[in-house]
């Protein structure tokens, strides 16, 4: 039986021979070549005010344009490189604070080192925290040079081996000043050859009224050549005339605005911790008034400067 037809077969059309294109189609081909070579000659002209044009190729820009892009891209990476570095920085040393951190559960130790005149200021809220224990300086307070600052640090760093060795390791150690006490100790943390020697119960540093301001002395480069990785309180009273309006301490430390009574946090460093106090002196003393008030302003920020 002969198959089934499916549909009705066509002849194809005639086309032209491979290889042979027919007229029609050659003239068509030869159109969109030309409206192609011309968008090109197009595209790498300049415009309307002699800039070129943003299709143009690259080796017909403006060569001050270029370089000036090049200048801004490599300072915006050294700037970029820099941060990375100092951030890696800080948080290497909050890493090694933070182990020493947590091998330290007991109750911490306050090492209490006074002002000039052997003031310390309101060291004793701290009593009620953990063991405070007094020590003094036995020589006229002088840190004008290297020579005459490091009978003072190592005077630090030895009551500090002692506590460790008293206390154990887990007890955290912390160097608390008043005033010139607490720019010793902050000499003491700036030297690497005698910060090198504290106990690794180490923990931070407390100072109560910060002696910043003076007529000769530079004293903010001290704390901004600081590890931003120790842990750091500030307590000042807003009418300290050495510390002045606080300007100066949070440009040098990056210490953002507060009202009296608030904690600051400094942007980069967040274990570093600054509390003006309303009507308090360089001693933090103020009227009968204030006192009640003071002190628990005192303890509300050595409460969180111990959990930071």
């Amino acid at each position: 039986m002969a198959p089934k037809a499916v549909g009705t077969l066509k002849r194809p059309a005639a086309s032209a021979p491979i290889g042979r294109p027919s007229a029609k189609s050659q003239a068509a081909a030869n159109a969109a070549s030309k409206a192609t070579a011309t968008g090109k000659a197009k595209s790498g002209r300049s415009n309307s005010k002699g800039r070129p044009s943003v299709n143009a190729p690259k080796s017909k820009r403006s060569p001050s344009l270029a370089k000036a892009k090049s200048k801004t891209t490599k300072a915006k990476g050294k700037a970029k490189e820099k941060g990375k570095r100092k951030l890696a920085a800080a948080v290497i040393m909050e890493e090694e604070m933070a182990s020493k951190k947590s091998k330290t559960t007991e109750a911490p130790v306050f090492l209490s080192f006074p002002g000039a005149g052997g003031s310390r200021s309101r060291h004793a809220v701290l009593e009620q925290f953990g063991t405070l224990t007094p020590v003094s300086f036995h020589r006229v307070p002088n840190l004008t040079s290297i020579k005459r600052e490091t009978p003072f640090l190592e005077a630090i760093v030895a009551a500090a081996k002692q506590a460790a060795d008293k206390f154990g390791d887990k007890h955290p150690i912390y160097l608390v000043g008043h005033s010139f006490g607490s720019r010793a100790i902050a000499h003491t943390l700036l030297r690497k050859d005698v910060c090198c020697e504290l106990p690794r119960s180490f923990a931070g540093a407390i100072f109560f009224g910060y002696p910043l301001v003076h007529p000769k002395q530079a004293r903010q480069d001290v704390l901004k050549a600081l590890d931003p990785g120790i842990p750091l309180l500030f307590l000042s009273g807003c009418r300290d005339k050495f510390m002045g309006d606080f300007s100066l301490l949070k440009k040098s430390l990056g210490f953002p605005s507060a009202a009296p009574g608030e904690i600051a946090v400094a942007t980069d460093a967040p274990r570093r911790l600054l509390m003006a106090l309303e009507g308090c002196g360089h001693g933090l003393e103020c009227s009968q008034a204030r006192e009640e008030r003071t002190n628990e302003l005192v303890k509300q920020a050595v409460k969180a400067f111990l959990l930071a």
